[in-house]
Formats: structure tokens, C-alpha cells, sequence
């Protein structure tokens, strides 16, 4: 097998596929409510990746970079006229697995979904904050850099967030 050096400043895109494709793929699907149009969100990620990656200087993880990218894939897609007129999908498969007893894992399954259903109608830049922070594990620093805002506007976001779900939980189960 005959391996060829890469060019310098062309990123190991097997690597990045490796490490972020399938956080990606879940943070996409989350936010564009579709798991065929996030497939579609975490390639052209991909893509824009691998024909920027020499412009990446390193001001950010590279993680945090890469997910930047995603949301303004995902947020260009979401202008797209097609987007705003299809039927709504719901992906069951992002509801977290649950073990226990049956009834157990039932009850988990349907907490999970309705909370997933409720970040979903959440305004756009709260539900960005809630996916990058509790879904993807960013710190407030981090999110800040990929929203290219201060670090205090995140945490406002974060709690406008929350106090938003806190009160779609309660009205779902009343």
C-alpha cells in the first residue's frame, strides 16, 4: 500500500470525521428538527472544513472551530425556502436510552422526547445555547467564540433558556 504525505496546511479529514462526525450529526439534528437535512448539514461541514482548515490560526480549539461551522451550515439551511416549507420530522433516535424495567425505560424515553420536542421550539438562539452547552458539553467561554459574542450573553441566554423550557415542561404536563 503506497501512502502519500499530505500537503501541508490540509487537514487528516479522517480524523475530524472521526472525532466530531457523530457529535455533529446529533448537535445538527437537534437544531434542524431532521436527521436527513443534518446528514446533509455535518457534509457540507466537512467539506467547508477541509477547503478552509488552512485558515484556521488556532485562536479557538479546533473543536469549537468545527462547530462554528456546523451552526452556520445549519443556519444557512434553515434560511433556505425549502427548509421553512417542509413537514416537520421528528428523529425519536436523539431520546436518550434508558435501562430498568420496561416501564421504566418507557417513562425515560418520554421524559426525553418531551424535552427534546421542547428545545426544539425554542427561539433559535436560546436552543443554539441550551444544544452547545448541555448537549455538547461547550463551556460559556466557548460558546461565546462560537456565537462571536461576550461570554455574559451566554449566560443570559442559558438561563432565559432554561426559565423558557421550565415553563413548556410545566404547561406539557398540566
Amino acid at each position: 500500500m503506497l501512502f502519500l504525505p499530505m500537503e501541508p496546511g490540509l487537514p487528516d479529514l479522517d480524523r475530524i470525521m472521526e472525532d466530531y462526525g457523530t457529535g455533529l450529526l446529533r448537535l445538527c439534528t437537534l437544531y434542524l428538527k431532521d436527521h436527513h437535512l443534518a446528514q446533509d448539514a455535518v457534509q457540507e461541514t466537512f467539506i467547508k472544513v477541509y477547503a478552509k482548515y488552512s485558515s484556521f490560526r488556532s485562536e479557538s480549539s479546533e473543536k469549537t472551530w468545527i462547530t462554528r461551522i456546523a451552526m452556520n451550515v445549519c443556519r444557512d439551511m434553515m434560511r433556505k425556502r425549502a427548509y421553512r416549507e417542509r413537514p416537520e420530522e421528528f428523529s425519536e433516535y436523539m431520546a436518550a436510552d434508558a435501562s430498568g424495567t420496561p416501564e421504566e425505560s418507557a417513562i425515560d424515553r418520554d421524559e426525553s422526547i418531551m424535552l427534546l420536542d421542547a428545545i426544539r421550539r425554542l427561539p433559535d438562539i436560546y436552543r443554539q445555547t441550551i444544544l452547545l452547552y448541555y448537549y455538547k458539553g461547550f463551556k460559556a467561554d466557548e460558546i461565546a467564540k462560537i456565537q462571536h459574542t461576550a461570554r455574559s450573553t451566554v449566560n443570559v441566554r442559558l438561563k432565559r433558556g432554561r426559565d423558557m423550557l421550565r415553563t413548556m415542561l410545566k404547561d406539557d404536563t398540566i
